[in-house]
């Protein structure tokens, strides 16, 4: 007979991996190429446009989406970013949007990334919702943009700029 608590264990255990909160299967060493670790940076741009790194107080586009929330547009490169036998929905990186603290947005990438290079991938024009709660007092103001992703391998990489939202 079975303990009263195994059947409910393995039923969360299942939906935990179906929906991506597991870690990762672990990988192979041999299947990792790359040693050094992976690194990201914050910018703008489109796939046809081609990518352009973001500084410190530089602007970021908060447009309206088609759901009616406004949106940081953002694209993230990854170099040295590897996947070797895990799926790319586990892969995505989330951006995160605060200013002092407080939370004006988050988001997977819900985009597929494209290969710039053999050895670096970049997520484009990914939208991230901003509250609604008065949009228009945080326009001109900086906020934090935080990018944080783990790879295949299980390396997690983090990239981080101070970014003034303009429409």
């Amino acid at each position: 007979m079975r303990p009263p608590f195994e059947r409910p264990l393995l039923i969360m255990a299942i939906s935990m991996l179906l929906l991506g909160c597991v870690a990762s299967p672990d990988v192979e060493p041999s299947a990792c190429r790359r040693p050094q670790p992976a690194t990201a940076e914050i910018g703008a741009g489109t796939a046809t446009s081609g990518f352009q790194p973001l500084a410190d107080g530089d602007d970021a586009l908060v447009t309206l989406g088609s759901q009616g929330l406004d949106m940081i547009q953002i694209s993230v490169k990854l170099t040295d970013f590897e996947m070797p036998g895990v799926q790319q929905r586990l892969t995505r990186p989330w951006v995160t949007v605060r200013q002092r603290g407080t939370l004006l947005g988050s988001i997977r990438a819900s985009v597929s990334p494209l290969a710039i290079s053999k050895d670096t991938v970049a997520f484009f024009n990914m939208e991230t919702p901003i509250t609604r709660d008065a949009i228009d007092t945080y326009l001109d103001q900086l906020v934090d943009v935080d990018v944080v992703a783990r790879d295949g391998c299980g390396r997690l990489i983090h990239a981080k700029r101070v970014l003034r939202l303009v429409k």
